[in-house]
């Protein structure tokens, strides 16, 4: 009985994870204006924006959301979003990228931080309720949604 109800939050978190990934596409703009059949052209041009200014928390984080969408590149994602954050922490579109890879990495706490630090920032988003029920289905991990409550 208790292995059936271990896969069945497993399997929840894959559904809301899946579910999350679609609302956060369907409700931002994740593309971030950026045509896909010059990807190549795209990362050396924010590359360049970067590199000329490396306080643009935007390029940063277009360059984040490139390497995880289109190269599948958790690591390297992760590092432009935390850029990203050091350089302008309100930036939400690189907290939502943030957490995706920690989550895709198993690094439930920090997906934890991240959905917390989404909320407060924007509360009356409608994300809002999807990220409080993730963060509940990711309680077998974290033991920190009574955090919340408080």
């Amino acid at each position: 009985m208790k292995m059936r109800i271990k896969y069945t939050n497993c399997g929840l978190i894959v559904v809301l994870w899946v579910l999350a990934i679609f609302s956060i596409a369907l409700a931002q703009d994740i593309t971030l204006d950026l045509p896909i059949d010059n990807l190549e052209q795209n990362i050396q041009m924010l590359q360049e924006a970067v590199v000329k200014n490396p306080e643009d928390g935007m390029s940063l984080t277009k360059l984040g959301w490139i390497y995880l969408l289109h190269k599948g590149d958790n690591e390297g994602a992760g590092e432009y979003f935390l850029k990203a954050i050091k350089v302008n922490p309100k930036i939400i579109k690189a907290h939502e990228g943030l957490s995706l890879t920690y989550e895709a990495r198993g690094k439930y706490d920090q997906v934890f931080d991240e959905w917390t630090t989404l909320i407060k920032l924007d509360p009356s988003s409608p994300l809002t309720e999807i990220y409080l029920r993730r963060m509940e289905a990711l309680e077998l991990y974290t033991h920190r949604f009574e955090e919340l409550i408080e």
